[in-house]
C-alpha cells in the first residue's frame, strides 16, 4: 500500500468524471405518477446507494424523508420518473471500485488510475474572478496539497484521512453533471507544484506549513489562482493578497461573534469571569474582549479571582443580588482548570434552581449558567457528563454531532472504504477533508469549471461552515462560527452565528 499512497501525492492525476446518470431501476405507479423504486438491501448506506444509483445523497433523502435518519433492511425507496427522465447516461464517468474485504479503498485502485493523462482534451474557459480582472483560460482543476511520505506518524495519518474524507466528498458527487480534475502534490516538495500546473488550476488547497503557505500563496496571486487556506489558523495573508481564503475565522472576529452570542444567548444575564490567579490564563484575550464588550454598552459584569481550585465561598458575593441571573465564562479551556471549577458551578447552579422551585413569590432570577469555549469539543466521560448537566454553551469554529446521522454515515463510509476508523482529532480531519472536498467540487461543478468564492454565501458541511467575506484591499476570510449546547438530555445542538 505505502508505493501506491507515495504515488499518490508526487504528481499523480486524478480525474473525477462527474457525470448525470438515467436511473436503471423499474418503475411502479401510484396515484396516477411514475416512479422509479429500489428496495434497500442489507447494511447498505445513504453515500454507498448514492453511487451505486447515480442520484445525491440529498436525491435520496428529498424524496424518501424517513431515510434522513439511516436506511433501514426492505425498506422502500422512490424517484418521481418525470424528476430524472431527462438525464442521459454517462459515457465517460469515472466509478470508483467497490472495497474488497478490509483493503483500502486507495489500495485496491488499479495503478494506471493515477498514471499522468493527456489533459488536452479539458475544457478551458476564461472568467472574470471576484476582483474583477480577467483570468486567464484555465480548465476544471483543483490541486490538493498533502504531505508524502510513509504515512507512519499520527500528524501524517491525519493528513491522510484528510484526502480520503476528500475521496468520499467525490464519490458522492459522482452523479453530477460536469468533470473536475484532481491533482494531487506532496506539500513537502516546493516544486511538486510547476508554474504551469499552477497556471491551470482554478483552486489549490494549500499546505500546513506556514512558510510553505506563504511562498504558494505568492504563486497563486500570479497566477490568479485561488488558495484555500484549512490548516494555518493564524495566518493574515487574506489581509493583503486577493486570492487567499482564510477557512478559519480570524480570532477578533470570532471573540466579537462569540460576545455578541453570549449576550442574545443570555438577555440580562451578568457575565461572571472566573480566574484562576494561580494557572496560565490562555483565555485571557477573550475574556478581555467580553469585558469590553459589556463596558462599552453600559452592562454590569462580575471578576472572580480564586487560588488553585474555586470554593463555594468564592461565590458568596453573588447572593446578595437573589434575582440577578449569571452566566459564568473562566480564562482556561484546558480539562485540568475545568475539573477545578466545574462541581461547584454545578452545586451554586442546582441550589438556585431548588430555590427558584420553593419560591411561590413569583421571583424572577437566580439561573446560573456556563459559556466556554471549543477545547471542551474533546472532553469525555465525567467531564462531558458535566457539561451536560450544566447546559453549558460554546463557540467553536467546528461542530460535528458524532451522533448525527451525517456524520454516522461518513463514519460508517470511511470504515467501509479504508477499513480503519478517523483518526481521533478536534477538527476530525476526515470531515475536514469531506467538507473541503464537498465545498470545492460543488463550486467548480455549479460554474461549468470555473470558481466562485462568493459562492451561495455560506456552505454549511458536516463538520464546518464556510461563509466567506472579501477583506477590504486583499482576499477572503471565513465568517462561519457555531454556537454549541449541551443539552440536558444528552445531546449536543448547534446554530450558526
Amino acid at each position: 500500500m505505502a508505493h501506491i499512497l507515495k504515488k499518490i501525492v508526487t504528481g499523480a492525476l486524478l480525474f473525477v468524471s462527474l457525470a448525470a446518470t438515467a436511473l436503471d431501476l423499474p418503475v411502479r405507479t401510484i396515484n396516477g405518477r411514475q416512479y422509479y423504486y429500489y428496495e434497500v438491501r442489507n447494511r447498505e448506506t445513504v453515500y454507498g446507494l448514492s453511487k451505486r444509483l447515480g442520484v445525491t445523497r440529498e436525491e435520496i433523502v428529498r424524496y424518501n424523508p424517513s431515510m434522513a435518519d439511516g436506511l433501514k433492511r426492505g425498506a422502500i425507496l422512490y424517484f418521481p420518473v418525470d424528476e430524472f427522465s431527462d438525464r442521459i447516461p454517462a459515457a465517460d464517468s469515472l466509478a470508483y471500485p467497490e472495497p474488497e474485504g478490509s483493503d483500502s479503498y486507495i489500495s485496491s485502485m488499479p495503478d494506471d488510475m493515477f498514471a499522468e493523462t493527456d489533459t488536452a482534451d479539458t475544457a478551458t474557459t476564461s472568467q472574470a474572478d471576484s476582483t474583477g480582472v480577467e483570468i486567464p483560460a484555465k480548465g476544471p482543476l483543483a490541486v490538493v496539497c498533502i504531505p508524502g511520505g510513509e504515512f507512519e506518524s499520527k500528524r501524517a495519518q491525519m493528513a491522510l484521512d484528510f484526502y480520503r474524507g476528500f475521496l468520499i466528498a467525490a464519490d458522492t458527487l459522482a452523479g453530477r453533471s460536469g468533470r473536475v480534475d484532481v491533482r494531487v502534490v506532496d506539500s513537502h516538495n516546493p516544486g511538486a507544484i510547476s508554474q504551469e500546473l499552477l497556471d491551470s488550476a482554478r483552486v489549490v488547497i494549500g499546505p500546513e506549513d506556514a512558510t510553505a503557505l506563504a511562498a504558494l500563496a505568492g504563486r497563486c496571486r500570479d497566477s490568479h489562482t485561488y488558495l484555500l487556506n484549512l490548516f494555518v489558523v493564524a495566518d493574515t495573508l487574506y489581509t493583503a493578497n486577493p486570492y487567499v481564503m482564510q477557512a478559519n475565522i480570524p480570532a477578533a472576529d470570532m471573540y466579537d461573534k462569540a460576545c455578541e452570542a453570549l449576550g442574545s444567548e443570555f438577555p440580562g444575564f451578568v457575565p461572571v469571569i472566573l480566574r484562576n490567579t494561580a494557572a496560565r490564563n490562555e483565555k485571557d484575550p477573550f475574556t478581555a474582549c467580553l469585558k469590553q464588550h459589556f463596558s462599552q454598552k453600559g452592562l454590569p459584569y462580575v471578576e472572580i479571582n480564586y487560588v488553585d481550585r474555586l470554593q463555594t465561598a468564592d461565590l458568596a458575593e453573588l447572593d446578595t443580588e437573589p434575582s440577578r441571573n449569571y452566566v459564568f465564562v473562566p480564562s482556561s479551556g484546558t480539562l485540568a482548570e475545568f475539573n477545578k471549577f466545574a462541581y461547584v458551578l454545578k452545586n451554586f447552579r442546582d441550589s438556585r434552581m431548588i430555590r427558584n422551585n420553593a419560591d411561590d413569590t413569583g421571583t424572577t432570577g437566580r439561573r446560573a449558567e456556563i459559556f466556554g469555549y471549543p477545547d471542551w469539543i474533546a472532553f469525555r466521560g465525567d467531564a462531558q457528563m458535566l457539561l451536560h448537566q450544566l447546559d453549558a454553551r460554546i463557540y467553536s469554529r467546528f461542530f460535528d454531532d458524532y451522533d448525527n446521522f451525517s456524520s454516522r454515515t461518513i463514519d460508517s463510509e470511511f470504515m467501509r472504504w479504508f477499513g480503519k476508523p478517523m483518526e481521533e482529532s478536534v477538527p476530525s480531519q476526515g470531515l475536514l477533508g469531506y467538507d473541503a472536498g464537498s465545498y470545492v467540487l460543488r463550486n467548480i461543478l455549479s460554474h461549468s469549471g470555473g470558481f466562485d468564492p462568493l459562492w451561495q454565501g455560506a456552505f454549511r458541511g458536516i463538520q464546518s461552515t464556510f461563509r466567506f467575506v472579501r477583506h477590504p484591499g486583499g482576499g477572503l476570510y471565513n465568517t462561519g462560527l457555531y454556537l454549541i449546547r449541551f443539552e440536558t438530555d444528552g445531546r449536543l445542538s448547534a446554530r450558526t452565528l
